[in-house]
């Protein structure tokens, strides 16, 4: 359980997800309570390797023990990671719906942290659902708690998701900047997964500005990385972006095969 726990949190999913395998079937037989909390970090480990239906599937059941047993902080955890599942798949109403019953939660009994989560998440979601006034406020929110916190990471998460706001509503420059000096604070800290992230977002922004071979040269580093840590949904977007680009450089055969 520790082994996977301690990988989910180094973003090496495929790696946890054998150790969640090996781990609940035990704590079944000897602590359903902690088989279920465990399954809350599955959900998660099972959504980032794009296992989607298994990770439903896994949700339902911590749902059901936590619902019978009235475990309500755990309930709200456990909707944290859903609406993550809900929001891989491009449906951010749900996702937007399942983060707004967790904040319910953590505002009632005052858990600061899950808040800061929280207001990133919802921010991500409202900028998805085109509410781009109420996705900064909650951004805002949520880089300013974490740096009151002492959550360097989450605070530099936050920031990382108020750049690619500002990509959508056209404030290019301000976007690529933030792009630039964040993945100098993801390299130190060694998140790969967020590093990699700000290559596929210039690369989306340079495919707009037609600057199609510095988008194909950041695609494909971004998929090479997305693929050795097993993020199907990221390496295929990345792919998409590569076959955007090569088509502004009018090289429609390996366009099509992207």
């Amino acid at each position: 359980r520790m082994l996977a726990y301690s990988l989910n949190a180094n973003e090496q999913y495929e790696e946890a997800v054998a150790f969640y395998e090996l781990a609940i079937p035990r704590l079944d037989q000897s602590d359903p309570a902690l088989a279920t909390r465990t399954r809350n970090g599955y959900v998660f480990a099972l959504s980032h390797t794009g296992k989607y239906e298994q990770a439903l599937r896994v949700a339902a059941d911590a749902e059901r023990w936590l619902k019978e047993h009235h475990d309500e902080v755990g309930f709200a955890r456990l909707c944290t990671n859903v609406a993550d599942l809900y929001a891989r798949q491009d449906e951010h109403g749900e996702a937007y719906r399942y983060h707004q019953m967790a904040l319910e939660v953590f505002e009632r009994i005052g858990d600061q942290q899950a808040i800061a989560q929280l207001a990133l998440n919802l921010g991500m979601d409202l900028t998805f659902l085109d509410r781009f006034e109420e996705s900064d406020e909650w951004l805002e929110k949520s880089e300013t708690l974490s740096e009151t916190l002492g959550l360097h990471d989450l605070s530099a998460q936050a920031a990382y998701n108020r750049a690619y706001l500002y990509y959508l509503r056209g404030r290019y420059s301000e976007a690529l900047q933030g792009f630039s000096r964040l993945r100098s604070f993801f390299e130190r800290s060694g998140s790969k997964r967020h590093y990699a992230l700000c290559d596929l977002d210039e690369a989306e922004i340079y495919v707009q500005l037609n600057l199609a071979k510095d988008a194909a040269t950041l695609a494909r580093r971004a998929m090479e990385q997305f693929k050795a840590m097993g993020f199907q949904y990221e390496h295929v977007k990345a792919q998409a972006f590569l076959g955007t680009a090569l088509i502004q450089l009018g090289r429609s055969d390996e366009a099509l095969e992207a």
